[in-house]
C-alpha cells in the first residue's frame, strides 16, 4: 500500500458526465481501499453544483452491496474518526449510498461531502475509505499549489476535453502518475512499473 492523498482536478472545459462517472468509480472501488483512490476533487466554483448533483445521482443509484466493506475494524474506525471531525467542523453530507447488511462490523457507506474544512485530517491525510469530498476553486494556480504542497504524491487525474492542455498541466503536478480523463494507475498495462513522490511509495523525486 503506497500511501496517497490523490486529487482529481476538473477543468472548466471538462465533460462533467464523464468526470462524475470516473471520479466516483475511482473513489469507491474496493470501498475506497486502493492507494490510488480519488480522495479530493477540485472543480471550478461555477461548475461545482452541477458536478455535485451528477455525483449525487450516481451515488444514490449504487446497487446495494456493490462497494463492499472495510477490511478491518481499525481502518473503519480511522475513517469514521476523520468523518466525525469533518462534520464537527462544518462538512455537509450531500449523498450516502446504503450498502445493506447493517450488522456487518466493517460496513461503511460511501458518502459525498462538501464544505470540508482544509484544517481537517480528512483533507490532509490519507483516508483509505469510501469518502468523496468536493472542493470548488476560483484559481487553478492555487489548486496546483495545494496538490503539490501535499506530503503525498502518488497519482493525480486531470479532466478536460483539451488533451494538450491536460498534458501541459500534468507536467506541473508532482505525482508519480498523472492521468487525463481517467484515474487509477496504468489502466492499459497493469504490469507496468509505477510509484510515487515524496511520502508515497518509494518516495522517488
Amino acid at each position: 500500500e503506497l500511501g496517497g492523498k490523490d486529487a482529481a482536478i476538473v477543468l472548466d472545459d471538462a465533460d462533467l458526465d464523464d468526470a462524475a462517472r470516473g471520479v466516483m468509480w475511482a473513489a469507491f472501488a474496493n470501498c475506497g481501499q486502493t492507494c490510488a483512490s480519488v480522495e479530493l476533487v477540485y472543480v471550478p466554483r461555477d461548475m461545482g453544483t452541477l458536478l455535485v448533483d451528477k455525483l449525487r445521482v450516481l451515488i444514490e443509484k449504487l446497487p446495494e452491496g456493490s462497494v463492499g466493506t472495510m477490511n478491518a475494524a481499525f481502518q473503519k474506525d480511522r475513517v469514521q474518526a476523520q468523518l466525525d471531525e469533518a462534520y464537527a467542523q462544518g462538512a455537509q453530507m450531500i449523498a450516502e449510498s446504503p450498502q445493506g447488511d447493517t450488522e456487518h462490523p466493517f460496513r461503511l457507506n460511501p458518502v459525498l461531502l462538501v464544505d470540508v474544512s482544509k484544517n481537517c485530517e480528512l483533507y490532509r491525510e490519507e483516508t483509505f475509505g469510501p469518502v468523496l469530498p468536493v472542493f470548488g476553486y476560483s484559481d487553478l494556480e492555487e489548486v496546483i499549489e495545494e496538490v503539490n504542497g501535499s506530503p503525498y504524491g502518488l497519482t493525480t487525474s486531470i479532466w478536460t476535453k483539451d488533451r494538450s492542455r491536460g498534458e501541459q498541466l500534468a507536467r506541473r503536478i508532482d505525482s508519480g502518475a498523472v492521468t487525463i480523463n481517467e484515474h487509477m494507475i496504468t489502466p492499459g498495462m497493469p504490469e507496468a512499473p509505477w510509484g510515487g513522490h515524496k511520502l508515497s511509495g518509494l518516495g522517488s523525486s
